[in-house]
């Protein structure tokens, strides 16, 4: 089964081509596709020479809008792969973390997210007021994963490449992220959602552009937009065995 990765980089030149040597040398993945956008520290010009370096497996492309879940979606449409990898250019998620998730979406096909919640996080890693809200999205979705705690904005996750197509309109353009919008169309689509813990590194390039709180309040409204999609998929479900 082939695996596309997908690295979204904004102001990444400086552990770019660190970040894709390391992809380079995990076995299952296939092909590599950065998506990079509207940096001003060279980031395209790192990844632009990347793709020389490695033409048969490293692909280069401009976004065209703004915000990460767009630059994933973008990228998504060059991806050939049967299964998709979200890796972040900041390097924060091992390559070995990476990798088992690989391998367990490929036994399975069905998504995987990496759990920082039940893995080690690294002094410096996640500021106070991310860790907050990372644990109450977590208590907040834990009703979709069985009431299991799963953190859900992980930005490391893998599905089928279907998913990435199958976003519905309102939720592409509300979440910046595209976590929440993720986990909501695979299940929507059927496929199971597996999680494993992922340890968590600080930052060694840059800074995140990231605001807590704006985000936060945005991720609650989407959550409350995918519970009714969740919600009217088992009542639509219901309804037709019932007949």
């Amino acid at each position: 089964m082939n695996v596309s990765t997908i690295v979204p980089a904004r102001n990444e030149a400086g552990r770019l081509e660190e970040v894709i040597d390391k992809i380079l040398n995990v076995s299952c993945v296939d092909e590599i596709v950065i998506v990079e956008g509207g940096s001003n520290d060279g980031t395209w010009d790192v990844a632009a020479a990347l793709m020389l370096k490695h033409p048969r497996k490293v692909h280069t492309i401009k976004q065209s809008r703004t915000g990460k879940f767009n630059a994933v979606l973008e990228a998504a449409e060059h991806c050939l792969g049967e299964l998709v990898l979200i890796w972040d250019a900041d390097d924060t998620v091992s390559a070995e973390d990476n990798e088992k998730m690989i391998q367990i979406a490929v036994t399975n096909y069905c998504g995987v997210i990496g759990n920082r919640l039940n893995g080690e996080i690294f002094f410096k890693a996640m500021p106070r007021a991310n860790l907050i809200g990372n644990h109450f999205f977590a208590y907040l979705w834990a009703p979709v994963f069985g009431m299991n705690k799963v953190d859900c904005l992980c930005g490391s996750k893998i599905f089928p490449r279907e998913v990435y197509f199958s976003i519905p309109a309102i939720l592409r353009k509300l979440d910046n992220y595209g976590d929440l919008s993720l986990i909501t169309t695979a299940k929507l689509l059927g496929f199971e959602i597996k999680n494993i813990p992922v340890n968590y590194y600080p930052r060694q390039y840059g800074v995140t552009g990231m605001k807590p709180w704006r985000t936060s309040a945005r991720f609650f409204v989407v959550s409350l937009i995918s519970y009714c999609y969740l919600l009217g998929s088992v009542f639509s479900k219901k309804k037709h065995q019932s007949y």
